[in-house]
């Protein structure tokens, strides 16, 4: 019924005289600051890239996701490989890309750090590239990803590089099995494979060392990194049926949006075949968040389908939620509970019981009853800005059959991204 596409805008500005067709969608690359994002969901995870010691002058810049910006097919590698003196002809780009990595936000940096000659002026590089650095900063917790021309490993063995796995880098990179290509356009022209690497961090500074050993063939590593989800768990405890909730992950073209499913058990399936709650008109703060299909018959004492109590009490079912960074977590209430019952519609959004004290945010979605009674009904935005932890949601059932249950959602709290260089 509703289906999300997959975004691949591809990203590159590479002069019109190449006759490569790239079939590019633009986006602005971002190589003075990255700005707080209006809605808080796509806020960079990257916010800081520095080159110390590189062999030339310059600095990275960061490309951020999520798509269709960030990485995609035909993304620039490098800095210095595409278009500019004194390699005019070359255009090293990104192919092959896995799923796991498309939108995700990358540095681009030096392929010349990788050795020590300079061959186009015939002379040693000033710096010495055997001590290069790269000083990344995230702003959230996040996997981190090392892209590794697989020439470095097939020679050196695993790790290729000491800093990979000793931790002196602020983490252990273990091989995720995942793999992509370099073309080196313009260069030799070949495809080069890269295996990555990656690590699960914490919001914080990582510093990754020098691949330099004196050959010259070898390109220099590139960075990326992908926001872990904000919900990391949820459990439901005493539901009036059996199943457990789904969480899905934004951010970005991921998470909530237009036409998004909105409970487990409203989504074609029996004793519902024709049923298929989804949400609309969703405010700008919460596209693209994380968010939790719930249960709706966790509203009502009595299966109306099969003309019974349910076995397990409504007026004890919990949604205990488990946030891995600081947020704003989201509670959906139909109106007709606050209509009925006032406000707060139920005291465990207020008097602290859950783990934090919600407020009416003054936002609003609709809840279209599609395949139910076909209607739009409205529902009221509460939220609570919390810390990493667990919060446990109460129940909504007081007798009445007809109003919908809560809908959880959680967008991880902005950061201001500024690269400075």
């Amino acid at each position: 019924m509703f289906s999300k596409e997959k975004h691949n805008s591809n990203v590159g500005t590479k002069p019109m005289k190449m006759t490569r067709a790239f079939g590019i969608s633009l986006v602005l690359f971002a190589t003075i600051s990255l700005t707080q994002a209006p809605t808080g969901v796509q806020a960079a995870v990257i916010t800081d890239a520095t080159r110390i010691g590189g062999v030339t002058d310059g600095q990275p810049e960061i490309v951020a996701g999520p798509g269709p910006g960030g990485l995609q097919e035909d993304s620039q590698a490098y800095m210095d490989r595409w278009g500019a003196l004194p390699r005019p002809n070359c255009y090293y780009h990104w192919e092959d890309i896995p799923d796991d990595l498309l939108g995700a936000d990358y540095v681009k940096t030096y392929n010349d750090d990788k050795m020590p000659w300079d061959s186009y002026n015939g002379r040693w590089w000033a710096n010495n590239p055997y001590k290069v650095s790269y000083s990344v900063t995230l702003s959230q917790a996040a996997k981190l990803y090392i892209f590794i021309d697989r020439r470095y490993i097939d020679q050196q063995g695993v790790p290729s590089f000491v800093w990979l796995s000793d931790g002196s880098s602020g983490t252990v990179f273990t091989d995720t099995g995942l793999n992509m290509l370099l073309h080196e356009e313009g260069g030799l022209g070949v495809l080069r494979p890269f295996d990555i690497y990656g690590a699960q961090v914490t919001a914080g500074t990582y510093v990754l060392g020098a691949t330099c050993d004196g050959d010259f063939s070898r390109n220099f590593y590139a960075i990326a990194a992908v926001a872990t989800p904000v919900i990391t768990s949820v459990e439901r405890i005493g539901g009036v049926t059996d199943g457990q909730p789904e969480i899905v992950a934004g951010p970005g073209p991921e998470g909530l949006q237009e036409g998004s499913q909105a409970y487990m058990d409203r989504w074609g399936a029996l004793p519902r075949p024709t049923c298929f709650y989804h949400w609309e008109d969703i405010p700008d703060e919460l596209l693209g968040a994380d968010y939790v299909k719930t249960f709706n018959d966790d509203k009502m004492p009595w299966d109306s389908y099969n003309v019974k109590w349910w076995p397990n009490s409504p007026y004890e079912v919990l949604y205990s939620v488990t946030l891995n960074r600081a947020a704003t977590l989201y509670i959906f209430i139909d109106r007709r509970y606050i209509d009925e019952q006032g406000v707060p519609s139920f005291v465990w959004l207020t008097d602290g019981s859950s783990g934090a004290v919600f407020k009416d945010t003054g936002l609003n979605i609709l809840l279209h009853e599609e395949g139910g009674l076909g209607v739009l009904r409205p529902f009221d935005v509460y939220g609570a800005r919390v810390p990493a932890g667990t919060y446990v949601l109460g129940a909504t059932c007081d007798g009445d059959f007809s109003r919908n249950f809560y809908t959880v959602a959680a967008v991880a709290s902005p950061a201001i991204a500024s690269v400075g260089r």
